[in-house]
Formats: structure tokens, sequence, C-alpha cells
């Protein structure tokens, strides 16, 4: 899991710390490119060490199920990709009506980028994307303590079945009340899901 808070008893001096937040402000976030694609891949495997969610961001890609301005990557001055987050489309009925509905993951961060607001960058710019595009509603699975900064609750997501339960799994109104009334909701994630 990213998270950009900052570190309890950061012992970094104030000067590293401005020109860390200076060189995420040089940052570029963009759509991904169809040349981006193994760079993505390598930003997931540095962050979590295994395959897993790489693979998940090209067998969604492969079944259609994002556009490339819904898959987000953090650029360097250099032209280097250090930072990527997906938002890909997913079934969600609420009181038995479809709702335009994204999930966000993965997000991931080049462990040398990680807790200096990379990955806040892509959250946020995502979900400005997915409100352009109709969305109405986001699911995450994550960290709640990183994802409450966005407004994502687990409270929004309580009445919305899901495969994932817990703490973990919360939800944000890209309109606001789509998701406060909810007597009864079920979110369904696309195959892909269940092979990580």
């Amino acid at each position: 899991m990213v998270v950009d808070a900052p570190i309890e008893g950061d012992c970094r001096s104030d000067l590293d710390q401005r020109q860390a937040r200076e060189g995420v402000s040089a940052l570029v976030v963009r759509g991904e490119h169809p040349g981006d694609h193994a760079a993505i891949r390598r930003v997931h495997e540095a962050a979590f060490g295994r395959e897993s969610e790489g693979r998940l961001v090209d067998d969604l890609r492969r079944a259609g199920l994002f556009s490339p301005d819904m898959s987000l990557v953090a650029v360097a001055p250099g032209g280097e990709v250090v930072g990527h987050v997906l938002h890909s489309t997913v079934d969600l009925e609420i009181d038995g009506v479809p709702v335009p509905c994204a999930a966000l993951a993965p997000l991931a961060v080049l462990p040398a980028y990680q807790r200096r607001g990379v990955g806040t960058k892509l959250v946020r710019e995502g979900l400005h994307r997915l409100r352009l595009l109709g969305y109405r509603a986001v699911i995450v699975v994550g960290d709640p303590a990183y994802y409450a900064r966005f407004g994502f609750s687990r409270e929004l997501a309580a009445a919305i079945a899901s495969p994932y339960a817990g703490d973990a799994h919360q939800a944000l109104e890209l309109e606001v009340g789509v998701l406060s009334a909810v007597m009864c909701g079920r979110v369904t994630y696309p195959a892909p899901f269940t092979e990580v």
C-alpha cells in the first residue's frame, strides 16, 4: 500500500523536505500512452514486490474496462514513470438501479518517490477525471486512514455488498447523495480482480 502521509518524527532536514515537495510539483500527471505499459508494470512490481498488480492492470486493459484517461501515470521531468493509478469500470447496483461506478485499484509509486505526495496527486487527478467522465461513485479496497483524506468512507460502503468485506472496503460519492440513502447495493468486480 502506498502511503503519502508524513512520517512521524521524520528526521529529514527542512531542505530535503522542501526539495522533495518541489520534485513532486514538477511531476506531470497524464493518461497512459501505449509506450507506458512496461513502465507501469515496473512501478507496481517495485512498489508491491510482486507481479500481481501489474498483471491486473494488463488484464483489465485487455478486457477494455478502462480508457487511457482512467489509467494515470506520474512522470518525472526526465520522462521516467514514477507512479500509476488505475480506475476501472465496475458494476454497481443501488436499490436495483445501475450506477456508473469505478474501482480505484491499484495505486503504486516507486519506492524512491513514496511519501512525497505522488499518490495523492494521482488520486486527486483521477477523481477529477472520473467526475468529468460521468461516474457517480468510486469504490476502493485499501487503507482507511489513507483514503479518508479524499472522502472515502466505510459508512458509504456499508450497504454495498462486495466480495471484499471489512474496513478496507470504502466508497466515495462523486455525485452528492448517490450512496448516502442506499438500502441495498451490490458491486461486482470484473474477473481479473479475483486473480490478485
